[in-house]
């Protein structure tokens, strides 16, 4: 049995760790970007989301992101 679970936060880096699949919204910049966890929680997108440059650090049981 599968199950989904939406979660709606601001606090990206405390649930990133946990999430299978990422949808990033802002409707002010007409944003919507959907896909794997590994692939969104990227400097890529995570720039795109933030409009600035965004630096991510994996570690064991952590992502970091460095905004800047």
């Amino acid at each position: 049995m599968k199950c989904t679970t939406m979660v709606v936060t601001h606090l990206v880096a405390a649930v990133a760790p946990y999430l299978d699949r990422v949808a990033f919204i802002d409707k002010d910049k007409h944003l919507f970007d959907v896909g794997p966890a590994a692939d969104m929680f990227a400097a890529g997108p995570m720039t795109r989301l933030y409009g600035q440059l965004v630096r991510v650090t994996r570690m064991e049981h952590c992502i970091a992101f460095d905004l800047g």
